[in-house]
């Protein structure tokens, strides 16, 4: 626990674990939007989705500089602001927006995760003195896997909930079992829709997802601009700095 009396390594450690519990939240969903409202096959949907990954390489290579013109406390916060507002994005997505806006937002997102993991991460260990700096690399490793799972599950069950509220109201001329077939997921709703012949239930599964997905991201970025505040809070420039 000394690792957290630190304020740079604890405010970094939670920052990038609020990056990455958006990150990873986000994609799940996108997932089941590309291949749900857009009809995307799984693997073109993990073509598209791949873009942020490029984004990413992109964000490493520029951060050296940013970092320069900036420090690591701006560069930081610019990449959190900016990846916060592509998590926004969904708010406006729609089953008519292009993919190709899609790839723009997820190489935009990427280059702005890159943006922040590489510098945070080097001054992160930078205050750690020798003795703990294995510690602190396993603790400073372990926010991704923890903050993207914690993304799926939390951000995962924000959207079911947001779903199945929603499409309540085109549910109730079902019989009880498939009701609650169609309560389950956007997924099954569509799968029955099919079965039956009703494209009002399809459509409905579509709106439904929606909203749900809109309301979903809201939170997504909000939870994600948080980092923001604690990089501001956290990073303030030392009088070594300063001087």
């Amino acid at each position: 626990m000394r690792l957290f009396t630190e304020p740079r390594f604890a405010g970094g450690s939670v920052t990038l674990l609020l990056l990455f519990f958006g990150l990873a939240g986000q994609l799940f969903y996108c997932a089941f939007y590309l291949q749900g409202v857009h009809g995307l096959s799984a693997p073109a949907a993990g073509a598209v989705m791949m873009s942020a990954a490029g984004g990413i390489v992109l964000g490493n290579q520029v951060s050296p500089a940013v970092v320069r013109l900036l420090t690591v406390r701006w560069a930081a916060v610019t990449g959190i602001v900016l990846a916060s507002a592509t998590f926004g994005c969904y708010v406006g997505f729609g089953a008519d927006t292009s993919v190709a806006w899609f790839v723009v937002m997820l190489v935009v997102q990427g280059a702005a995760v890159g943006l922040v993991v590489a510098p945070m991460t080097t001054e992160m260990m930078a205050v750690l003195p020798p003795a703990q700096t294995g510690a602190g690399a396993a603790v400073s490793a372990a926010t991704r896997p923890v903050g993207s799972t914690l993304g799926v599950a939390v951000l995962g069950s924000v959207l079911a909930a947001g779903y199945h509220r929603a499409i309540l109201p085109a549910a109730p001329g079902l019989p009880p079992r498939l009701r609650e077939r169609a309560l389950d997921s956007a997924e099954e709703t569509r799968a029955l829709a099919r079965s039956l012949h009703r494209p009002e239930l399809l459509a409905a599964a579509d709106h439904a997802y929606l909203h749900a997905m809109r309301v979903t991201a809201a939170w997504t970025a909000l939870l994600s601009l948080a980092g923001a505040v604690l990089v501001i809070g956290f990073f303030r420039p030392r009088r070594s700095e300063l001087g």
